[in-house]
């Protein structure tokens, strides 16, 4: 948004400062200005609050005093070179002393191989997730509506557990201004609260009765609860792993553990899987390959 500013100058507000940087101060709003026309700013100082500027000029514009920074080419950044010692004490010895290897360097090489493990496992994950709560998402509105998270039948059917994670992702929705909808909720729960529902305590209520829709190219033989519900703690507890930074290179299972993923994409949605094999998003063979210990 433009304002009257000073002759050869140009002001940004918070909502148009080049590459999104703002802060908000004591003026409630964040400003700069730049004597080159379009010039992107060069760095965040650059957009704090003119509190932040008690030397710089300032001008009354629209009853505001905003600071008027003169601003000039943008400097060169200086190369950066991975001193492994420095990123070591970043990453700290602590956070190193959990991977293999005999010395620092040869434990900051394992936490490379991790990180690109955990890179390339996680888009099976994810779209595990999606899909299974889409699944569910259809079975609820089959069962209780399109406003299956305000009813009071499946309210009554859920545990405590249950009813607190849907109340919660209710909430996160309405502190944003978010409208509430079946989407909106389905995407704003936790996978934790979509796995539970193949507990014991669904098992007559929910399971067996949706047990073809949830999981609808598994064969009659693959639809073993304790099964399911073994493979299902087992990539909870994966993806959690990966979701916190925790280490899976030392995984004994992790291939299995990656076909597992795979055959419930199947299970659920067998394009999902062949998708994401023929657009290159899962890579984790060849990843696997070239960083398994």
């Amino acid at each position: 948004m433009q304002e009257r500013h000073p002759k050869g100058c140009r002001l940004f507000t918070e909502e148009s400062v080049p590459g999104g940087h703002s802060t908000q101060g004591a003026i409630g709003r964040s400003v700069v200005y730049t004597r080159n026309i379009g010039q992107a700013v060069p760095s965040r100082q650059q957009v704090l609050p003119c509190v932040a500027f008690k030397t710089a000029p300032s001008e009354q514009i629209r009853g505001v005093s905003w600071a008027i920074i003169p601003m000039t080419d943008p400097p060169t950044p200086e190369p950066v070179s991975p001193n492994p010692t420095t990123v070591i004490v970043l990453l700290s010895q602590a956070r190193l002393s959990t991977y293999p290897g005999a010395d620092d360097a040869s434990r900051l090489a394992n936490y490379a191989k991790n990180a690109r493990l955990s890179e390339a496992l996680f888009p099976v994950l994810q779209h595990l997730e999606i899909c299974l709560r889409n699944r569910w998402e259809t079975v609820f509105v089959m069962r209780f509506g399109d406003a299956w998270y305000n009813d009071a039948t499946l309210d009554r059917l859920l545990d405590d557990y249950g009813q607190e994670e849907l109340r919660k992702a209710k909430k996160k929705l309405r502190d944003r201004k978010r409208p509430l909808s079946s989407g909106a909720v389905v995407a704003e729960n936790t996978f934790g609260f979509w796995t539970s529902l193949f507990g014991r305590r669904y098992e007559k209520t929910l399971w067996v009765p949706n047990a073809r829709n949830l999981l609808p190219h598994a064969m009659p033989t693959d639809r073993n609860i304790h099964n399911i519900r073994v493979d299902l703690e087992m990539i909870r507890k994966l993806r959690n792993r990966l979701a916190h930074h925790e280490p899976i290179l030392l995984r004994s299972t992790l291939w299995d553990d990656y076909e597992t993923a795979l055959k419930w994409l199947n299970w659920i949605a067998p394009e999902v899987r062949e998708w994401l094999k023929t657009s290159g998003v899962d890579r984790f063979p060849e990843v696997y390959e070239a960083n398994k210990p």
